[in-house]
């Protein structure tokens, strides 16, 4: 995935981070300024110099590497003996047939799969 310094970030390693300017002039190139969480105290910030593919070249350089933060999206199912599906809530629910026995949310981050939700129709 490629880093987009417009899109929400933190640290690689999980830390909150904030990308205060993307036209600095760092001494070796860095143009992203960031405010980045301490590890240890948590809502307290240091000022970090990133390239604008959002690396770091000080200390602990891969973990303190700017990422963006995974986007999270929902497609909804619904479940039928013979096996039809539809790819979004309003389309599941406005094309629920008679018989549908669950609905299903699946969650995704950045096209991953990581969680399966089962609402349960009553055998609509």
């Amino acid at each position: 995935m490629t880093f987009d310094p417009t899109k929400p970030v933190q640290t690689r390693d999980g830390r909150k981070a904030r990308i205060v300017a993307t036209d600095f002039r760092g001494e070796n190139g860095e143009t992203i300024l960031a405010a980045v969480e301490r590890h240890l105290q948590p809502g307290v910030e240091d000022a970090r110099e990133y390239f604008a593919d959002g690396s770091y070249t000080g200390c602990g350089k891969k973990v303190l590497d700017l990422v963006n933060i995974p986007e999270r999206m929902a497609r909804w199912v619904n479940i039928y003996p013979d096996g039809c599906y539809n790819w979004s809530r309003i389309n599941a629910d406005n094309n629920a047939l008679k018989g549908r026995v669950a609905l299903l949310e699946l969650i995704f981050d950045d096209n991953r799969l990581v969680d399966v939700i089962k609402h349960d129709t009553g055998g609509e």
